[in-house]
């Protein structure tokens, strides 16, 4: 028996023991500084700081190392995390020293007159970042081809040539004519290289080219690659294939270097080219970029230090408007329309950074990417990301605490779409254990935060608390497919809400939405789901949406079937007017009077407030950050008046003359000002300067207009109506009606059948006509 003594002197070894085991192995804290960190420092002291956030990336990291940004210092880049912590040791991001958060900026800036240059009038593009140090040899094949190297395999069947009759550059250019490509033969390959070049690490490098072909074909994007490997030597490149077409242009591609080396290869694989057709190429350059480029695709400009925003637009044939831009996904170049230099016009252009540039999904976009286990985020301020401010993916354990994610957003999903995303927040499919607390997030294009998936998955144990959210499409999005995932203990909790639908994104939006709670149709099953204790204050359409069908080929499906405890209580509403809750789709609104209908139909809400704004306004105010909670309420009231007025005008007014009367046919408003349409006002003139009112439609979008002279043109303007007013006028549509066609009557070619303006053949053809259809409906 062991003598109380030993069993003291045992414990004491095996907690000492233990606490050695169990501790964080190697735990370590970095230092960042990017002003006067150097990357070759160690990193394990603020005088021996690392500078750059590539240099994280670099990087593996063990549980409980601490990785800390310098106040008052600010770095443009995406951070991937990718190590994992545990439980009781998370690798925490954070901050050190005195002054403003740490700032990470997905963008990059376009400030200055010589960033643009005119193409047209009161339209301007992207000058080129290559520094001017060509890397190529022999890049526009003057005197012959030497340096470059055609490769043909298989059975494809092409050859190349020195041209000097047809270039973009004098005195010659390279032509390739294809025989056979015989791409689809595994053995076959036609492409096209230089070698011999040297590159350096964490640095990016634009490749030019003019081309043009007998046939148009999408060309793929080159390579860069160590010499005669295949091996890429790039972590990031443009991932947009290049269309090339039978005029010369020029086509971009850009690469972020991982690796110093000198034998750099430039491969341009020819698999699309077609069969019987040539291919022109000249004026190659390959440099190294004197800033970072616009390799992915721009979702916003920043303008003025956040003072306004430009309007993106799918086409550059758009651009009629000062500040509407355009990305060019073929040159990394944006297009904006200004009346003078868009470095003259505006003080400072930030171009935030997206997806659609490059090959590995943790470099989507977001500014930072959370792709390990147990990871905290702490204390950074996060703006201007192309995509989403923190992207987090199939991982648990994620803290994000006490950071500021404005202006997010705005790029197209897909390359060649042109449906725009981006979130504050997004815990995508396999997350748990995470939360997000006690951060400030708005101007986000998208949801501020949102859990969501698009393939078999579980989401469980979420949780966001006391944030401040504000001016985002939506405040909370969640949804899940398919419908063996499973969402599980989401909770949303104690967040203070303000102006939903009142940011920057909102009216670029093709859905003008504007929701504080966006429960979309989701499929999967939910098993607990706690919408509480929230502060839902103005939005442009309503504070809590919830839409319980979604479509698919045409076919109605229902969205939320297997909803089991879902709670919605203890929260506090305030909509100045319009409908306030939408439950549970569009066929069932409710306006803040009605909540009391709202509530005894659904069961939810039991205890929530509405109505009294004073009372709201402070409880908002009550939950911290008084002075800049105080300023986003005055400014949502603001806005409100915006979205809760007369109608804008209807859209696409079309007239069309028939016989005897004009046809017009027109679309919805894009805003209904915040309350049902509830019919429309046509206005009608024999001049386009003077209508005069015709008359008032219930909620239709067609009108016959009977009363109508044979061929004199009209022309006409239609306003929208709802509970406040009558909207401004859509554009003029105008036609004539077509005259009824005269029947000459010959002497003797027709009898009187006795009825006024009906002659007896007539009347016959058509008795005969009639015994017709019964006879063979008889046999039917």
């Amino acid at each position: 028996m062991y003598s109380l003594s030993k069993l003291v002197i045992f414990s004491l070894v095996l907690i000492t023991f233990s606490a050695t085991f169990f501790a964080p192995v190697d735990a370590a804290t970095y230092y960042v500084d990017s002003t006067n960190g150097d990357d070759t420092n160690s990193g394990f002291a603020a005088e021996n700081a690392w500078k750059t956030i590539s240099k994280i990336n670099d990087m593996g990291f063990q549980p409980g190392d601490l990785i800390l940004f310098k106040r008052g210092e600010t770095w443009r880049n995406h951070l991937i995390i990718q190590s994992n912590g545990n439980e009781t040791s998370p690798i925490t991001f954070s901050d050190y020293g005195s002054g403003d958060k740490p700032l990470i900026l997905g963008s990059t800036e376009r400030s200055r007159v010589n960033n643009w240059r005119k193409e047209d009038d009161n339209r301007w593009v992207t000058v080129d970042p290559g520094d001017g140090y060509e890397l190529l040899q022999n890049p526009s094949f003057n005197e012959n081809l030497a340096y470059w190297d055609f490769i043909v395999n298989g059975n494809a069947n092409a050859d190349s040539y020195h041209d000097t009759m047809v270039y973009d550059s004098s005195p010659a250019g390279l032509r390739i004519e294809c025989i056979q490509n015989a791409d689809s033969s595994p053995d076959s390959r036609i492409s096209l290289k230089t070698t011999g070049f040297h590159i350096s690490e964490n640095e990016w490098y634009i490749l030019s080219f003019r081309a043009k072909a007998s046939a148009s074909f999408t060309l793929y994007t080159p390579n860069l690659l160590k010499t005669d490997t295949g091996r890429p030597y790039y972590s990031e490149r443009s991932r947009n294939n290049l269309p090339i077409t039978t005029d010369w242009e020029t086509y971009n591609s850009y690469y972020y270097v991982d690796e110093t080396a000198s034998d750099g290869e430039v491969n341009i694989y020819l698999g699309n080219m077609p069969d019987e057709s040539t291919f022109y190429l000249d004026t190659f350059s390959f440099q190294k970029c004197n800033k970072i480029p616009l390799a992915s695709d721009v979702g916003s400009l920043i303008f003025n230090n956040e003072e306004s925003v430009g309007v993106k637009e799918n086409s550059e044939m758009d651009l009629n408007k000062q500040g509407e831009f355009w990305y060019d996904p073929s040159n990394g170049r944006v297009k904006i329309y200004s009346s003078i230099n868009p470095g003259e016009y505006y003080e400072n252009i930030e171009c935030t950074l997206g997806v659609s540039t490059i090959d590995s999904p943790v470099h989507a976009g977001p500014i930072i990417s959370i792709h390990g286990n147990y990871v905290t985020v702490d204390n950074l301020d996060l703006r201007y990301g192309g995509a989403d401010g923190v992207w987090v993916q199939d991982v648990g354990g994620t803290i994000l605490k006490n950071c500021d994610i404005t202006y997010c957003g705005g790029t197209y999903q897909e390359t060649d779409d042109t449906v725009r995303m981006g979130n504050g927040v997004t815990f995508w499919e396999n997350t748990w254990n995470s939360t997000v607390e006690g951060c400030r997030i708005g101007e986000i294009y998208d949801a501020a935060l949102s859990n969501q998936g698009d393939k078999t998955n579980t989401q469980s144990n979420l949780s966001y608390q006391n944030n401040i959210i504000w001016n985002s499409e939506y405040s909370f999005e969640l949804w899940d497919r398919p419908h063996d995932s499973l969402m599980k203990d989401v909770r949303f909790i104690n967040n203070t809400c303000i102006g939903a639908g009142f940011g920057w994104g909102h009216e670029q939006r093709p859905d003008l939405n504007g929701y504080h709670i966006n429960m979309k149709s989701s499929q999967a099953r939910a098993d607990g789901i706690y919408i509480k204790d929230n502060v839902l204050y103005q939005a442009a359409n309503s504070s809590f949406f919830f839409l319980d069908e979604y479509w698919v080929n045409g076919q109605r499906r229902d969205a939320w079937v297997n909803l089991e405890n879902f709670e919605m209580d203890n929260n506090y509403y305030y909509q100045s007017s319009g409908f306030m809750v939408v439950y549970p789709n569009d066929k069932h609104k409710y306006t803040m009077a009605e909540f009391q209908e709202y509530q005894d139909t659904t069961g939810l809400d039991s205890h929530s407030v509405t109505g009294n704004k004073t009372h709201i306004q402070n409880v908002a105010i009550s939950r911290g950050n008084t002075s800049f909670v105080n300023e986003l309420l005055i400014q949502a009231d603001k806005e409100a008046s915006k979205y809760f007025t007369v109608p804008s005008a209807p859209q696409n007014l079309y007239a069309m003359g028939e016989t005897g009367y004009i046809l017009l046919t027109w679309s919805q408003p894009r805003r209904d000002g915040g309350s049902s349409i509830i019919g429309y006002r046509i206005y009608r003139g024999k001049s386009p300067d003077n209508l005069n009112h015709l008359t008032d439609t219930g909620n239709l979008i067609t009108y016959n207009d009977t009363d109508v002279e044979d061929g004199q043109i009209y022309y006409y303007q239609i306003s929208a109506l709802n509970d406040i007013g009558e909207g401004s006028l859509s554009d003029q549509g105008h036609s004539s009606s077509i005259a009824q066609p005269k029947t000459t009557v010959e002497e003797n070619d027709e009898e009187d059948s006795g009825i006024p303006g009906f002659p007896l053949n007539s009347l016959f053809l058509a008795f005969i006509f009639i015994v017709y259809l019964r006879k063979n409906i008889k046999q039917l």
